[in-house]
């Protein structure tokens, strides 16, 4: 099924064609008028056709067809203002046109059966197109296709599908304000695409409730934008690439399991949020840009997160609850930012990288909130080795059994703020026959490291490196070690 494709040279052949076979063909071209076209029912082949000009400051047309039958194919195109225009269909393998160019027409288009096929464009503004395709009440596979375009301003499109297999495109958007709704009902298998929308102050609205939904958003250019997709079953899939946005949110939220987004962002003043809720879900994000406010909620089993940003002032924030979870973020290069992230349950990963140990970048005055609430979690917190990563701020909190914490900073004057309440609980570093050995290292100079352990079983050991460090361990509890060499 991934490879179905279908297009409107059909409805080319159908609407282009006086030769096709049983065809009842109605074409009219007419100015403020109103024209309805009935074609009987069962009707194989038949093609209506219907073309109006209304004047300026004049009330527009309307234009009605009424088909039921196979192979059946409507169109309407009207210019001007005010203009309505009824396209319904009943049948399998139809095909429905409608073109509106001017302002505050309105054009709705209804087809039942299988094998619909639907273009609705508007030039102009203020316009409004209405599609709405089911399926027929014979049990089968049914499949529809939407396609939908708009140019100018203030302009409306709605598209509501309830089959079994719909697609629906939404493609070459330019202007502002507009709107573009797009739902799709069915039990299995929705897919619905964003392409090629430029402009500010447009909202997009997509809703997904099946298995096997897929959404796609792809070269959004604009400012003020706002994006939602929602997506309820399993195997869900949201694609948003190359989007180039300013004070625009994407809001993304899919319950089920097995589900996916990934998204790619380049602005300022953003507002990205995903929230799944199920099984073996995942989340990879990538920015670029000042100012951006990112947050994912993950509320299940076996999820993953992954976050990364080159930019200044963006905020990050990670929410898991449940059983091994995997949480990565990585600030590549930037300064200011914030990244707060939070694990709830057993065997949970927690990974914050900044800058990396191949790269140039440095990232400086950061701020880090991180804790993990359970058994079995751990911790990795690093910072580059190729380029300082200074003035930062790590706050670290573990509350529960065998959490682990794996630490290796670099850079000057960073403040490092850890708490740790369990038994069991190491921070690391050491040997040379001292043991344990692995990570805890903290280098440059100017650090303020504080340590906090209240359990039993914890250990410290070391080293810290450079010159005006200052350092605080406590220890409650029983059978605690603290070992912290200075050089």
């Amino acid at each position: 099924m991934t490879g179905f494709r279908k297009s409107l040279l059909s409805t080319a052949v159908i609407l282009g064609l006086s030769s096709f076979a049983q065809v009842q063909a109605e074409e009219t071209k007419t100015v403020q008028s109103n024209i309805t076209i009935t074609q009987a029912a069962d009707a194989v082949g038949s093609v209506a056709i219907i073309e109006q000009t209304s004047a300026v400051d004049a009330d527009g047309n309307i234009a009605v067809i009424d088909q039921t039958g196979a192979n059946n194919g409507a169109r309407i195109t009207q210019d001007g203002q005010l203009n309505d225009a009824i396209i319904t269909q009943n049948g399998t393998n139809i095909v429905g046109i409608a073109e509106a160019f001017g302002n505050e027409n309105i054009h709705e288009m209804n087809q039942t059966g299988s094998d619909a096929q639907a273009s609705m464009t508007a030039t102009g503004n203020n316009n409004m197109m209405l599609l709405e395709q089911h399926e027929s009440e014979t049990p089968g596979f049914f499949t529809h296709q939407a396609i939908t375009s708009v140019t100018g301003d203030d302009n409306e499109i709605s598209v509501s599908q309830e089959s079994t297999g719909n697609w629906a495109f939404a493609r070459d958007m330019v202007g502002n304000e507009n709107t573009i709704v797009i739902e799709q009902g069915s039990d299995q298998w929705n897919e619905a695409y964003t392409d090629r929308l430029t402009g500010d102050g447009n909202e997009i609205e997509i809703e997904q409730n099946g298995y096997y939904n897929i959404t796609s958003l792809r070269d959004l250019t604009g400012s003020d934008n706002d994006v939602s997709v929602a997506q309820e079953g399993e195997q869900n899939r949201v694609t948003a690439n190359n989007l180039i946005s300013e004070d625009g949110t994407l809001d993304i939220d899919q319950d089920g399991d097995g589900n996916a987004a990934t998204i790619t962002i380049d602005g300022e003043d953003n507002n990205l949020s995903v929230e799944q809720d199920g099984q073996v879900n995942a989340v990879d994000m990538l920015a670029f840009g000042d100012d951006n406010q990112f947050a994912t909620e993950q509320d299940g089993t076996g999820n993953a997160v992954y976050m990364g940003a080159i930019g200044n002032d963006n905020a990050f924030e990670v929410d898991q609850t449940g059983d091994q979870n995997n949480a990565y973020v990585v600030e590549f290069s930037g300064n200011d930012n914030e990244v707060e992230m939070n694990q709830v349950g057993e065997s949970n990963d927690m990974r914050l990288q900044m800058s990396s140990s191949d790269s140039p970048f440095a990232a400086d005055d950061n701020a880090f909130d991180l804790a993990q609430s359970g058994v079995e979690n751990e911790m990795l917190v690093t910072m580059g080795t190729a380029a300082d990563s200074s003035n930062n701020e790590v706050l670290i909190a573990q509350d529960g059994d065998y959490n682990i914490l794996d630490l290796m900073l670099e850079g000057s004057d960073n403040l490092l703020d850890i708490a740790q309440i369990g038994t069991g609980n190491i921070l690391g570093g050491v040997n040379a026959d001292g043991n344990p050995e692995g990570a805890f290292s903290v280098s440059g100079s100017g650090h303020e490291f504080v340590v906090s352990q209240l359990g039993n079983d914890n250990l410290v050991m070391g080293s810290i490196s450079g010159t005006g460090n200052a350092v605080s361990v406590l220890q409650v509890g029983d059978f605690n070690t603290a070992t912290i060499s200075q050089q």
